[in-house]
């Protein structure tokens, strides 16, 4: 099977899947809502599509959504669906695990840390290893800041920078900081050899801007 469609499969199995209940806001966009745990209880638009939605599983404080199939303005062959996981954090935690970037207090802004990207791959480097993994993360990496409806966070993707050229992906996570807690996320946004047109990232970043913390389900 081609590693592609491993991927896909893998990434789009989501049994706890809802699709039902959700309010349209337009023709091509639906309003969802999603529990995941104590103060994760979520609202997000998604464009409308056959299979897709929105899920939570608020005992494991998980869930994920997806856009299958994906709009025909964003379709190519090698891509047919979006799928993001989804998992409730207390803030302070998620903090420590977004690995790309941080948060700078004074600008109240997030910024790429390169640094703390490397530090991720657990083992010492020499200081030539240092330089040459330094230029591939701060190429491959890009940060941005994101505004929800009432909350604020970070997105970030990654180029893969090895393996088999043909399936180098663009991987994509992002933060939500609704304190206590942080809705964090991460999926597959692009194949690198499609070249920007593969890219959904944009799109992405369109859908978690929607986001709306709700008051915890009674």
């Amino acid at each position: 099977m081609n590693c592609r469609v491993v991927i896909s499969v893998v990434l789009g199995f989501m049994p706890f899947l809802a699709v039902a209940g959700g309010t349209a806001v337009s023709n091509s966009a639906t309003r969802m809502e999603a529990n995941l745990g104590k103060g994760c209880h979520i609202a997000i638009t998604l464009p409308s599509s056959g299979q897709g939605g929105i899920g939570g599983d608020p005992s494991y404080g998980s869930g994920g959504f997806e856009v299958n199939p994906l709009p025909m303005s964003w379709k190519f062959k090698s891509f047919p669906r979006l799928y993001f996981g989804l998992t409730c954090y207390d803030a302070e935690e998620a903090l420590r695990r977004f690995d790309k970037a941080s948060f700078d207090r004074q600008t109240e802004t997030w910024k790429k840390d390169v640094d703390k990207r490397i530090k991720t791959l657990g083992f010492e480097v020499s200081p030539q290893e240092y330089k040459s993994l330094y230029a591939d993360f701060d190429k491959a990496i890009r940060v941005f800041n994101v505004t929800a409806v009432n909350s604020k966070g970070v997105a970030s993707t990654e180029e893969d920078t090895t393996g088999d050229e043909k399936n180098r992906r663009r991987q994509m996570g992002f933060c939500l900081f609704h304190p206590p807690k942080a809705l964090c996320g991460g999926g597959v946004v692009g194949y690198i050899p499609d070249g920007p047109r593969s890219d959904l990232s944009v799109r992405v970043l369109e859908i978690l801007r929607t986001v709306e913390f709700l008051p915890d389900a009674e």
